[in-house]
């Protein structure tokens, strides 16, 4: 491990787990960091140039706030109020209304709860864009903190059960408002539990797509593709929030992933 990566403003995940192995004498991985980080152990960030975009609720039945079929809160967008140059994650996801039914999106949270989305001035849509960006070593703009890193290392060389890092952070963004990466009420639990908890149904639910995918593509025509079958979907299902072309596209490719590394924990 090189000693001065403790003086660097930033580090990318390769670099972080240098850092971090160097620090608690232990070999780790960018893959780990990205682990780390989806568990909420580890912030992250992303440089960019993003407008702030506010977000209102849509009303389902009941004058309740409509939900996706994953129970993720409806809006859509309203005006700009501000824009920053730092992504900051965690960041929790909403589904946000588009013309091909609709798709996910980081959010930002206000002091009063309110809702806001990134949108990427340079890809010329909101974030995340897919397929890779929800696992920071797949995505070369994904950046840490070496005072995160530190902090963390701290952590593993305690013994015992160690308390999560507080992951809610201000965002530092030329807004009139002030902005935060999570809701005050957005916080994952605080203690390491003291077993891994089973995977979300939403991991197997992506095995299973990407393996009935894979079997229509096989079974299929000689052209057929991921693209013709979200095309198809949209047409036999056309109108139908959360079916849009570009949405089964986008959950195909992260699908397709997951599996391929679920195969790959297979190999000896």
């Amino acid at each position: 491990m090189s000693k001065l990566l403790k003086f660097r403003d930033w580090l990318s995940a390769e670099e972080a787990a240098m850092y971090l192995a160097g620090l608690i004498g232990e070999q780790v991985s960018a893959r780990d960091i990205a682990q780390l980080h989806s568990e909420e152990w580890l912030p992250a960030y992303r440089e960019g140039y993003y407008r702030i975009v506010r977000l209102e609720p849509v009303q389902g039945p009941n004058e309740q706030q409509a939900r996706s079929d994953l129970g993720l809160p409806i809006f859509r967008a309203a005006e700009d109020v501000g824009t920053c140059y730092w992504l900051q994650l965690p960041s929790r996801l909403a589904m946000l209304e588009s013309e091909d039914g609709g798709r996910e999106v980081f959010t930002i949270r206000d002091e009063a709860g309110g809702y806001y989305a990134y949108f990427d001035e340079d890809a010329g849509e909101y974030q995340p864009t897919f397929p890779n960006e929800h696992d920071p070593s797949d995505c070369e703009a994904t950046i840490f903190n070496p005072t995160d890193v530190f902090e963390l290392s701290q952590l593993a060389n305690t013994p015992g059960a160690s308390e999560k890092p507080r992951q809610r952070r201000e965002i530092d963004c030329l807004a009139s408002i002030r902005l935060f990466n999570l809701g005050g009420d957005e916080e994952a639990p605080a203690r390491m539990p003291a077993k891994m908890a089973e995977p979300p149904q939403r991991a197997s639910s992506k095995l299973l797509i990407a393996a009935l995918v894979a079997m229509l593509i096989e079974q299929g025509p000689g052209r057929t593709t991921q693209e013709l079958i979200a095309e198809k979907i949209e047409e036999k299902y056309k109108g139908v929030r959360g079916l849009g072309s570009k949405t089964s596209t986008n959950l195909f490719a992260e699908a397709k992933k997951a599996l391929r590394a679920a195969m790959a924990a297979l190999q000896p």
